[in-house]
């Protein structure tokens, strides 16, 4: 989507795909050499001066908060599918994850995929957001709802917030409909680029929705 939008926008792009495993290596020699790979990438491209947009994948937003320059924008792809899905209503995904700040042992989060795809051993959401989360708020409670299965209000109350994904293999009408009954339960939500940027720390996650504020003059 990201590709097809840019090229007919006449926006010329590179690719890039940075190995996550050397760049968060414990060897720092291979960490800094994987870096140093990819800021050479990033410079081709007249580096500040000349990329107006980073958009990366967001389990790599802990490697590209440190490697792109602050004066260049970073987001993330889901960030991006969610945007699309919710047709532009990306505050309320925002204010979901500033409601993770609230979370404290005991409280019930849901983390929502709307396919049932093959999950591998760091899957985002079974693994990767679960485990970071724990990390974050030791005692929260974790349930899953895994393709056309969604609770129902009267369920979904018991949650204090609700992760869900980007939404790509749903249409606008069926994400609509899923945000609607969170909305009828009184529970936040946020979505798996906002969260992976809100583990980063509040000055990360300003930074990835910077891209989507609208601008007006004064």
């Amino acid at each position: 989507m990201a590709m097809e939008y840019l090229l007919r926008m006449m926006v010329p792009m590179g690719l890039y795909r940075t190995d996550l495993r050397l760049g968060r290596s414990s060897d720092a020699a291979l960490a800094a050499a994987e870096r140093s790979r990819f800021e050479s990438f990033l410079s081709a491209f007249g580096g500040s001066g000349g990329v107006q947009l980073v958009l990366t994948d967001s389990q790599a937003i802990d490697l590209m908060k440190d490697w792109v320059p602050k004066e260049i924008p970073l987001t993330t792809f889901s960030i991006m599918m969610i945007n699309q899905t919710a047709g532009g209503d990306l505050d309320l995904f925002a204010r979901g994850a500033a409601a993770m700040d609230g979370l404290r042992a005991g409280d019930r989060v849901l983390i929502a995929e709307a396919c049932n795809h093959d999950r591998m051993a760091e899957d985002i959401g079974t693994a990767q957001i679960p485990r970071k989360l724990k990390a974050a708020v030791p005692g929260v409670e974790i349930d899953h709802a895994f393709g056309r299965e969604f609770p129902d209000p009267r369920e979904l109350s018991r949650y204090s917030v609700a992760v869900h994904c980007g939404g790509c293999m749903i249409s606008r009408q069926a994400a609509a409909a899923r945000v609607r009954r969170l909305a009828e339960a009184g529970v936040p939500v946020t979505n798996y680029g906002l969260a992976l940027s809100w583990f980063e720390g509040p000055e990360v996650l300003a930074r990835v929705l910077e891209p989507w504020v609208e601008r007006r003059d004064g």
